[in-house]
């Protein structure tokens, strides 16, 4: 039988944190432990891989760590856990189908930058013993740094449960692994998400790709924020220098031209438009965009863009309605001459939510 971990190292040891419930479809929270620590950790499926990043003291000389969730369980070895050399965080992975909640979960950098760390009012859903005990607890940012953010309870009083390795969520999306708690502070430190895909983005790449791939998001006309889209753009398999990832500024963004030159796609309305219901006829699913780059960028610099570009609708009665849905991405340059990065042409697939997305916000 598990042997529960004293007041003390879990204190000192395994910082508490509260963790989120998991939206349906997303990735889940996992235990981790061992015979004399345990910790937590998450799930991403990639591939046919399952992704499993926590903390990296809460693996590091702990010897067999068993992953479960509440359906499976996995046992990694000490060798198979990779930690990051400045991060507190590191990651194993599995086969998909060892841990049951670890499912495709899309990760838009997005979802934080709105978040103002400086802000005494934002929230997180956090939860104590049970998914079903779920409260909302208002956060506030002492201070931030390179590796990540440090939270900490403003009810006075209280004292978050939980273990270090845990994802903190915010409106049930992943956001940061939680690291430290200062009791004495009532502080939680965790380790940003986007600092981890901008700093280590192999974990993030599938075995077997040249290229890296990013989830870019995308909204809609009237669509609220809460209901962005995502967009898989891969670089062209002949450019295998170019590589994807996530950009953790968009304040930083390199006033870099991005044109799309194709949009082979059309949408009109149904002429049985009927009953002011929605219904468009989709083409094609490609979009084709050239990049072009100054004569000579900083290597290994993350650049943010964002493109906007045209939807035009036909409206019963032949009224034209024309929006400009946009969405945004990065690039990074790794160790390739400036010149290969010119006039660099991607491919970008359309999603099914995203053909929903264009059919609620573009046929009205």
């Amino acid at each position: 039988m598990q042997r529960a971990p004293t007041i003390k190292a879990a204190l000192s040891c395994f910082a508490l944190l509260i963790l989120a419930q998991a939206s349906p479809g997303n990735a889940g929270p996992l235990a981790i432990t061992s015979d004399d620590s345990q910790g937590g950790g998450y799930g991403f499926r990639i591939g046919q891989q399952c992704v499993i990043l926590t903390a990296a003291h809460v693996v590091e000389g702990k010897g067999d760590m068993v992953v479960a969730d509440d359906r499976a369980r996995v046992t990694i070895r000490a060798g198979e856990w990779t930690p990051h050399s400045d991060l507190d965080i590191a990651y194993a992975t599995v086969a998909a189908g060892g841990i049951p909640s670890c499912v495709e979960t899309f990760i838009d950098p997005t979802w934080t930058r709105g978040f103002d760390y400086r802000a005494n009012s934002q929230a997180l859903l956090l939860h104590r013993t049970s998914p079903t005990a779920l409260r909302q607890v208002p956060l506030r940012v002492s201070e931030s740094h390179t590796s990540g953010f440090t939270f900490s309870e403003q009810r006075k009083g209280t004292v978050a449960t939980g273990y270090s390795g845990s994802m903190v969520l915010m409106n049930n999306r992943p956001m940061a692994i939680a690291t430290r708690l200062d009791a004495g502070r009532g502080e939680v430190h965790a380790t940003s998400l986007l600092t981890a895909l901008q700093l280590w983005p192999a974990i993030f790449q599938p075995d077997g790709l040249r290229t890296r791939i990013a989830l870019l998001p995308v909204m809609f006309g009237r669509a609220r924020r809460d209901d962005w889209n995502l967009l898989a753009v891969k670089a062209l398999q002949d450019k295998p220098n170019v590589q994807l990832t996530y950009g953790a500024d968009a304040q930083r963004a390199c006033a870099i031209g991005l044109t799309v030159t194709k949009l082979d796609r059309t949408y009109r309305a149904n002429p049985e438009y009927t009953n002011h219901r929605k219904n468009c006829a989709n083409a094609s699913k490609n979009v084709l965009m050239r990049l072009v780059c100054p004569a000579q960028p900083p290597l290994r610099y993350l650049y943010d863009y964002s493109v906007a570009y045209t939807v035009q609708t036909m409206k019963p009665g032949g009224a034209m309605r024309v929006s400009t849905p946009s969405f945004a991405f990065t690039i990074k340059a790794d160790s390739s001459p400036a010149r290969e990065l010119e006039n660099q042409v991607f491919e970008a697939s359309v999603s099914p939510s995203v053909d929903r997305a264009l059919q609620e916000g573009g046929c009205r």
